[in-house]
């Protein structure tokens, strides 16, 4: 007796094709089929001067006039959202410089990103008073 329901060579043969259609236009075209890139209302580059001990300088990275000073006492969350989009926590996190990326989008919420490996972290996570903190920097 004959299976009605049995698959074609030629339907595994077009499903192939497809799924090797769709790998190829992944690694043309690797944004094509993931997510949109946020859309932006605003962004600040900054370069961020750390010397563990003593706290932050951030500085516009385009003028070099600086955007904020965050101390060690009273800034701790700022300075830690700083360094952990980086990288750059654990129990001896290391001192120097390195740059984030504050954004707002247009629903009002922010972003910081790093710019050099793209990772970013959404403000909404910090709660309310900490995240419109980290998107103060966005003014000056």
């Amino acid at each position: 007796m004959e299976d009605d329901y049995a698959i074609t060579p030629a339907a595994l043969l077009a499903t192939g094709a497809l799924v090797l259609a769709c790998f190829g236009v992944a690694a043309v075209f690797p944004d094509a089929l993931g997510a949109p890139e946020a859309q932006v209302r605003a962004q600040r580059l900054l370069t961020v001067e750390d010397s563990v001990r003593e706290g932050m300088v951030l500085r516009d990275a385009r003028t070099g006039a600086v955007a904020a000073r965050l101390e060690t006492e009273g800034d701790l969350f700022a300075m830690t959202a700083l360094r952990s989009v980086t990288g750059r926590v654990g129990a001896r996190p290391e001192a120097g410089r390195f740059s984030v990326l504050v954004i707002e989008q247009p629903d009002g919420t922010g972003l910081i990103r790093d710019p050099v490996t793209g990772r970013t972290m959404p403000l909404t996570g910090f709660g309310p008073d900490n995240a419109e903190a980290l998107l103060r920097l966005m003014d000056g």
